[in-house]
């Protein structure tokens, strides 16, 4: 199979999630995601901040919540309060391919009230219901978030 280069660009989207705690949102890849069996070397999520404090982790997790991979992390006092996309190019390379069950997304290190939005859309743009949206353990069926994926098959 090739190698895939995904693309939800919508910064000016009509929905955001607000982290907060340990809160997390992520891509949850169901069965028939064209996101499984692939090795991701680049992941990059639309968020901005209305805060400053903590640290914002890019997570893969695997269906049971175990943190895989932390593909990279940022100050939140290093994310603008514009819409803009963080993490490019920023990866591991012993990254374990992507599983049904499993999902991609971003996490706050610390408690507090909302310190980061991550964008999201209140549609299902990529691939229909095989790759949704998970808040916070909650699936979200409708929505995607924005996000640039790149990856390769695991071989």
């Amino acid at each position: 199979a090739p190698c895939i280069d995904e693309d939800v660009n919508q910064l000016l989207t009509d929905h955001e999630y607000g982290l907060s705690g340990t809160r997390y949102v992520a891509i949850l890849i169901n069965a028939g995601s064209a996101l499984i069996g692939f090795k991701m070397s680049n992941v990059q999520f639309a968020m901005r901040t209305t805060s400053s404090g903590g640290t914002l982790y890019c997570r893969h997790w695997d269906s049971g919540g175990s943190v895989v991979t932390d593909y990279w992390n940022i100050a939140v006092s290093s994310v603008g309060t514009t819409a803009a996309y963080y993490g490019d190019g920023i990866t591991t390379d012993d990254e374990t391919a992507i599983a049904q069950g499993d999902y991609i997304g971003m996490q706050l290190s610390t408690g507090g009230s909302d310190a980061v939005d991550v964008k999201a859309i209140q549609s299902d743009v990529y691939d229909s219901t095989n790759t949704t949206l998970t808040d916070n353990g909650t699936e979200s069926s409708g929505r995607d978030m924005t996000f640039k994926l790149t990856g390769c098959p695991n071989q």
